[in-house]
């Protein structure tokens, strides 16, 4: 990211999404945070949405130079959050536990999930997320719709990956509910039968 900022014109304003942030534990990974003070022009937004679990309330946030968030300020939208979501969110930052709870509890299905979906032979995408893609062969479309019509939610369908299925990990119990339903939906791939 730093070589990115470098060639960047400081009269650009760099986004750096960092909503999964919480989740990686990959050790060569650095947050854009630390380029603030080389590239005033770096604005790091982070979310409740993830890791906190607050993703029907919308409350992000964003870190950047005091000039560039000066700049910022007049588009703000200050009315979308109301007085629940500022307490959720105050409760879960006055939780020191909660983030490391919550990241190795998501990670630790997450690779379980990943697991599941390798014994049977599936595809699935490198991910330090609390999400995994799967690969099902085909339009996701149709299973989509096939997992809701058994009451599991599932990703929407991304047009650019139009065969990979995106499942958010949850509660052990719903993920173990997901696996024991693709099988029927997505039969496992020949070579793993």
């Amino acid at each position: 990211m730093a070589v990115f900022a470098a060639k960047v014109p400081a009269s650009a304003t760099i986004l750096v999404d960092e909503a999964y942030h919480h989740f990686v534990e990959d050790p060569r990974y650095r947050s854009s945070l630390e380029l603030i003070g080389r590239y005033p022009n770096v604005v790091v937004a982070r979310t409740f949405s993830k890791i906190y679990g607050m993703a029907g309330m919308r409350l992000g946030y964003a870190v950047g130079s005091k000039e560039t968030i000066a700049t910022m300020a007049p588009y703000a939208s200050w009315s979308n959050a109301n007085a629940g979501v500022l307490a959720a969110a105050a409760a879960s930052l006055a939780d020191p536990d909660l983030v490391p709870r919550q990241k190795k509890l998501l990670n630790d299905t997450r690779k379980w999930l990943v697991s599941e979906l390798t014994k049977q032979g599936r595809r699935t995408m490198a991910s330090e997320a609390n999400f995994v893609m799967i690969d099902v062969g085909g339009d996701v479309t149709p299973v989509i719709q096939a997992f809701r019509a058994k009451k599991i939610l599932v990703g929407r369908k991304f047009p650019s990956l139009p065969n990979w299925l995106r499942m958010t990990v949850g509660k052990r119990d719903e993920v173990a509910a997901f696996l024991g339903a693709l099988p029927e939906i997505v039969p496992a791939p020949a070579s793993a039968a």
